[in-house]
């Protein structure tokens, strides 16, 4: 008997009492802990909501990256060709440069010889005075050998 009074209030106990109890715990835990917890679960929505929007900023952002990479890349590009050019450039500059040298040896060379011709034309100038004057004389001295035998036959004539 004393283990069916045992075994009845243990019946009891699990069947009509602890579901009581269960009961008002779980209530009171409900009323005590349900708000922090509804809070807590605002505040996931919360930050599940910013996760998704800083989510969607860093795919935007890597596909800005991506394409700032293909203009750099791009750049980078056309950079290597202009230097490519300006090589190019800068080896005919240089090429311009020596002719111009050379142009201006020629210059310097032709100016020396143009101003030693100045100087022997005008000394072929001044004896072709001199020439001019001399054979001026030489015709003069002519003349007057006429004239005196033009004057010596008139005076015989006469």
């Amino acid at each position: 008997m004393k283990n069916d009074f045992l075994q009845a209030l243990t019946r009891y106990h699990r069947e009509v009492m602890l579901p009581d109890v269960q009961r008002l715990v779980d209530d009171a835990i409900d009323k005590s802990v349900g708000p922090l917890r509804n809070d807590m679960l605002s505040h996931f929505d919360d930050m599940y909501r910013r996760f998704d929007r800083l989510e969607s900023e860093y795919y935007a952002l890597r596909s800005w990256m991506g394409r700032i990479d293909e203009k750099l890349a791009r750049v980078e590009s056309e950079v290597q060709s202009l230097n490519t050019r300006m090589g190019s450039v800068e080896s005919e500059v240089q090429s311009l440069n020596t002719r111009m040298a050379s142009v201006e040896s020629e210059l310097q060379f032709v100016k020396s010889h143009l101003i030693a011709l100045e100087l022997r034309i005008t000394e072929v100038e001044k004896k072709i005075d001199r020439l001019a004057t001399e054979s001026e004389l030489v015709e003069i001295r002519q003349q007057i050998v006429v004239m005196n035998d033009r004057i010596g036959a008139l005076e015989t004539r006469h």
